[in-house]
């Protein structure tokens, strides 16, 4: 099975080598030596050198889509995007035209020109692709077929076998005491799970949220919860990857599903959940580790922006500017959409706990875990609010110290310009030259008088406290 990790090292340097920013500028290459020879005179060495030219872009494009096809998500996904056909244009265009059975004169000939054309709109696009196509279309991941299956029983919680897929659409049809997990699914895959679990084609839209926002939702039968798992930096940034988890919870027990190669049993084990709620059923007792690894990772996450805030306080008076800020905005922005995912997990289990959604095989209304966890995920919540608020200070300070140094800059040169006014208005009276004029003063006395009036508007400067 090939996963991210074990991608061959020469495969993972090409692509991040051949990247939409490296192929979009060799796009802009190839439209001006498609385009030039439509609007300038090149003379025939020329046109050979821009046929060179297109050759070598001709070859890294060919690269490219091997490269990116070989690390796609989904190959068959990939395939099918629109995106494949303006690269079959930019690939087969040239290679057509750059033929060198195709003599000078059929190159020339009007079919051909508006072949070039095609190529340079072609082109025109997929140097564009950078701001409207999904970076992870091109990421490495799983291949279609390769989702792991796990399966635990109840009462062996670090035991685990590895089931088939008919195994488990098997299970979903018995639904015997089990928890099964799938990681590295694709959406089909995923519609799949869907459909196994009993859910109708027309309730599909409720697994089909491009943003994954988590939510819980009752259907005949069983529950669904899908949560987003948060997984915090260790080092440097304290960047946010997540998770998206799928949970269907039967009456006797559990399918949980993850698009990324996540061992969720594995990460659950370190949660108290199952000793706090002993009484209760497997599927139930799982969910409910579940909800309180989301609510564990997402305060390891809290502290280490906690952590982050800090060391900015500590480092602004020596980095201050554009660093400072950058790094502050960023850390907002983690920040709110950790917030966010905080407040919904908290809808989450409000509603459980409220009984709103039932979970299936257990009542949750009654549940003092359930009304446990909410209080922590609560309090957790408030001080994500906290942390913002304290970042939202220390920006609003670092903007005001900026602010005040800019009017304190802004001051001298308001000072600096109105002494610069004393001489100017002299020499706008008396002119270049002090004699011949009609006044009876001399250069010195100029001199001296524009002098002292500086030297008096320093001093009413001075004690007006306007150089401070």
């Amino acid at each position: 099975m090939i996963t991210p990790d074990t991608v061959p090292a020469p495969l993972m340097w090409a692509s991040r080598v051949l990247s939409e920013a490296v192929m979009g500028f060799l796009a802009l290459v190839a439209l001006a030596t498609a385009i030039g020879p439509l609007v300038f005179d090149v003379s025939p060495a020329m046109d050979r050198l821009l046929d060179s030219v297109e050759w070598v872009v001709l070859g890294l494009f060919i690269a490219e889509f091997a490269v990116q096809f070989t690390v796609a998500r989904d190959r068959s996904a990939w395939m099918r995007s629109p995106w494949r056909l303006v690269d079959a244009i930019c690939i087969g265009g040239p290679l057509l035209s750059l033929l060198p059975q195709v003599s000078d004169a059929v190159r020339g000939a009007l079919m051909f020109r508006f072949l070039r054309v095609g190529r340079a709109v072609a082109f025109s696009a997929r140097a564009g692709a950078l701001a409207v196509q999904k970076q992870q279309e091109f990421t490495p991941a799983l291949h279609r077929g390769e989702a792991k299956i796990s399966m635990i029983t109840p009462g062996e919680p670090h035991s685990s076998t590895a089931p088939s897929w008919s195994d488990l659409s098997a299970w979903t049809r018995d639904q015997s005491p089990a928890w099964y997990h799938v990681s590295g699914v694709h959406r089909d895959q995923l519609e799949e799970l869907v459909r196994m679990a009993g859910i109708r084609d027309e309730d599909l839209a409720h697994f089909r949220d491009p943003v994954g926002q988590s939510r819980v939702k009752n259907f005949s039968g069983l529950t669904s919860i899908i949560l987003s798992l948060p997984t915090v930096a260790e080092v440097g940034f304290p960047a946010v990857s997540k998770t998206q988890v799928l949970v269907i919870v039967f009456e006797t027990g559990l399918l949980t599903a993850t698009r990324d190669p996540f061992d969720l049993p594995q990460s659950i084990l370190s949660v108290a959940a199952h000793s706090a709620v002993a009484n209760t059923s497997f599927p139930a007792q799982t969910s409910y580790s579940i909800l309180a690894l989301v609510r564990d990772r997402s305060a390891v996450v809290a502290h280490r922006h906690e952590e982050e805030i800090l060391r900015l306080e500590e480092g602004r008076a020596n980095e201050g500017g554009t660093g400072f800020l950058n790094q502050a905005f960023r850390l907002q922005r983690e920040m709110s959409a950790a917030t966010a995912d905080v407040w919904r997990l908290k809808e989450i289990v409000r509603k459980l706990a409220d009984g709103k959604v039932q979970l299936q095989g257990a009542d949750a209304k009654n549940e003092p875990f359930l009304d446990s966890l909410l209080s922590s995920i609560d309090a957790l919540h408030d001080k994500f609010v906290e942390l913002k608020e304290s970042l939202t200070s220390l920006i609003e300070l670092h903007m005001n110290v900026t602010s005040f140094e800019m009017n304190k800059f802004m001051k001298l040169l308001a000072i600096v310009g109105f002494l610069g006014l004393i001489p100017s208005v002299a020499g706008g009276l008396l002119g270049m030259n002090v004699e011949g004029n009609p006044w009876s003063v001399t250069l010195g006395q100029v001199a001296f008088g524009i002098g002292m009036g500086m030297a008096i508007s320093l001093y009413v400067f001075a004690i007006k406290g306007w150089l401070r």
